[in-house]
C-alpha cells in the first residue's frame, strides 16, 4: 500500500519536473488528493475478458487459418 503512495508521488514529481519551466517560475509538486488516495487503497480489481472460445466452443485457435467469422464476436 505504501508502496503504491510512494510510485504515485514519484510519477507525478517526474512529470512534473520533466515539463520546462520558464525563468523566474517556481516549480510545482503535484501531489494526489484524498478521493485519488482512496481509490489506491481500495485494492480492486477487475478484467473480464470474452474470446472466441465464448462464441464458438469448437473454435481450433492453435490451427492457423481456422478463425470463424467476426460476425461470430457480437456480444449482446
Amino acid at each position: 500500500m505504501e508502496t503504491r503512495i510512494f510510485i504515485m508521488c514519484a510519477v507525478a514529481t517526474a512529470m512534473c519536473c520533466s515539463q520546462a519551466c520558464k525563468e523566474g517560475e517556481k516549480a510545482t509538486i503535484v501531489t494526489p488528493n484524498a478521493v485519488q488516495l482512496e481509490w489506491a487503497n481500495a485494492e480492486v480489481g477487475v478484467m473480464f475478458h470474452y474470446d472466441m472460445q465464448v462464441y464458438q466452443t469448437d473454435y481450433q485457435w492453435r490451427k492457423w487459418g481456422t478463425h470463424p467469422p467476426a460476425e461470430i464476436f457480437n456480444p449482446s
